[in-house]
């Protein structure tokens, strides 16, 4: 990935900035998604683990080993994908009549393309023992796609197919003009506008069987948002904040094995989101310590739903709404010791959806309380025996992880510490710990299942600065 900036004051108000970026690259990606049913978590906890097996990929487990194994996803593919972007803008800063203005014009151009090319197993992959599995799977016999449309997964109304590629198109034209009325009371408003296109296309496999499948939209979508700011002083700031933002189905071709799926709603309906939000900076101790707090409001619609593990994204008629309060303090105590700590309440959930069982749920993966805290002194700085400790704590409570609220990840609760000694100004020795009390957390979520995080972990790192 490479990027290009070109800056040009054009005189004392008016200053052109244009930042082109355009990057590649090529991927073989294989993996296994491994599957402990019924059978595989009875064995395990109830009293015979050794039995436990799980099934290296697809959604049907090992049950009793009986078989050969499975061949279903994730498939291994090949891909091939580019990008280019192009930003240019203006600032200008003049004066109407009393009023002081700030204004930001320009575009946005940016393309991404993406090609790929599915490949199958010739033979299954053997099931693992839970407690003990074996990561020699023998000679799985990869073959293109092509030559073995049968081994192909089937992805429900797009069926199975061998290649796909896909393109994200994007013009944006954006305008903001930030003016303050008074010295301390300022509006900023503006919009920006898109041209969307998107294509994304279907082939190969077996065409008798399942014809190839080619999807195309263009639309334009225009997204206001106005800001009220107070500065009473250099040290406190309120403000009220109104947003319109849309999010494009067809902008995830290089996401996963599978980025597009048309899901309950037509190929590439945006998802639209609504942000009210009120809040306050303000710094204390002549600003030695800032202090923000915020409450806000955002609704979706059209929510499109995304496998961390895949990359697959699937539009739905959802709607959700997180409202909630989000805090945080930090900055130097005393001379050396940092401290910083967040908090945050969230009340979300969906106000509808065509599943009717699912309205009123919580959205997925948004815990209802989460908090942080963590300090840091550095000791004798600027001194050859300078020497920096600390930690903190990491705590989010429980969410749920799929929309009918029936698959839940208990909280996660994390206690990490680090030291480091600096040499000089160019390096630096340290140790980090993480997850001291050793604790079942969670890291991964997905709507099926977690996978636990690290255990008791130790890193050290030297690093050089230039």
């Amino acid at each position: 990935m490479e990027t290009a900036r070109f800056t040009y004051k054009v005189n004392d108000h008016i200053t052109i900035y244009d930042d082109l970026r355009g990057g590649q690259y090529y991927r073989t990606f294989a993996a296994s998604k491994a599957t402990c049913d019924t059978t595989c978590g009875n064995n395990y906890f109830n009293g015979d683990p050794a039995a436990a097996l799980v099934a290296r990929s697809g959604p049907v487990g090992a049950g009793n080993g009986t078989g050969p194994g499975t061949y279903m996803a994730p498939l291994p593919y090949e891909q091939k994908s580019w990008s280019v972007q192009n930003v240019a803008s203006m600032v200008a800063n003049f004066n109407t009549g009393f009023l002081r203005h700030q204004l930001v014009a320009g575009f946005d151009i940016e393309r991404v393309n993406d090609v790929r090319s599915q490949s199958t197993y010739l033979n299954a992959k053997p099931y693992a023992s839970l407690v003990n599995p074996d990561p020699y799977v023998g000679n799985l016999d990869l073959v293109p796609g092509d030559s073995n449309p049968a081994g192909l997964v089937s992805l429900g109304s797009l069926h199975a197919k061998s290649h796909s590629s896909g393109y994200g198109f994007d013009t944006g034209l954006f305008l903001f003009d930030q003016i303050w009325l008074t010295k301390w009371l300022s509006v900023k408003g503006g919009f920006r506008w898109d041209r969307w296109q998107t294509s994304y296309n279907l082939t190969g496999g077996d065409v008798a069987k399942n014809p190839d499948s080619h999807f195309h939209d263009v639309s334009g979508v225009f997204n206001p948002n106005v800001s009220l700011v107070a500065t009473p002083d250099d040290h406190q700031t309120y403000y009220f904040t109104w947003a319109s933002s849309t999010t494009p189905m067809g902008m995830y071709v290089t996401n996963g094995s599978v980025p597009i799926r048309p899901g309950t709603n037509s190929f590439a309906s945006p998802e639209k989101s609504q942000l009210y939000e009120l809040g306050a900076k303000y710094s204390l101790f002549h600003d030695r310590i800032g202090a923000t707090a915020s409450v806000f409001r955002l609704d979706k619609g059209n929510t499109i739903n995304a496998d961390p593990v895949t990359g697959e994204v699937q539009g739905s008629s959802d709607r959700q709404r997180n409202q909630g309060l989000e805090l945080s303090v930090g900055g130097i105590i005393l001379p050396g010791w940092n401290v910083t700590a967040t908090y945050a309440l969230y009340d979300s959930d969906t106000t509808y959806s065509a599943t009717k069982a699912n309205r009123g749920k919580n959205v997925q993966y948004v815990p209802h309380n989460q908090a942080t805290l963590w300090s840091v002194y550095n000791a004798f700085a600027h001194t050859p025996y300078n020497i920096s400790f600390g930690g903190g704590i990491t705590w989010r409570q429980h969410v749920w992880l799929n929309t009918a609220n029936t698959l839940r990840a208990p909280a996660n609760l994390d206690f990490s510490a680090v030291i480091s000694h600096r040499f000089d100004k160019h390096w630096k020795v340290s140790m980090n710990g993480y997850n001291l009390a050793n604790r079942l957390n969670y890291q991964s979520l997905f709507s099926n299942r977690a996978t636990p995080s690290a255990g008791r972990m130790f890193l050290g790192e030297v690093s050089f600065t230039y």
